[in-house]
């Protein structure tokens, strides 16, 4: 079935990535102000979970966003829809040297006009 072969592409998916994984590599390299070593391995451990756990929460929120259609994401505080531009401003001019045939335009913001029905706390992204 369907079902069982995503699982099975996930678990495979999930298993090259452990494989790939070299915990030494990711574990926090923190030296504390008195060169203790057993300390500096114990918040090291802690930043390699805090990474994992970043990591994961990117996951999720690509496959999220891939998966849902927009209304739903709009639904769920995801994504904003239908506002209208009130101003750009701020050009930057390109920060390299760009190869020939790449052209790099900069880059330039805008502000958004937020409806007054928006609520803040049902977003899933800050101010």
């Amino acid at each position: 079935s369907k079902v069982g072969e995503t699982t099975k592409n996930r678990r495979h998916e999930a298993q090259r990535a452990i494989s790939a994984l070299d915990p030494n590599r990711i574990k926090g390299r923190l030296q504390t102000h008195d060169k203790v070593e057993a300390a500096a391995e114990y918040f090291g451990h802690f930043c390699m979970l805090m990474h994992l756990e970043h990591m994961e929460e990117l996951r999720q929120i690509k496959r999220r966003t891939q998966r849902l259609p927009e209304m739903e994401l709009s639904r769920l505080g995801w994504c904003l829809d239908g506002l209208p531009c009130t101003g750009v401003f701020g050009r930057r001019e390109p920060k390299k040297v760009s190869i020939i045939g790449w052209e790099d335009p900069g880059s330039e913001m805008g502000a958004l006009a937020l409806p007054p029905s928006v609520s803040f706390d049902r977003l899933k992204f800050k101010r």
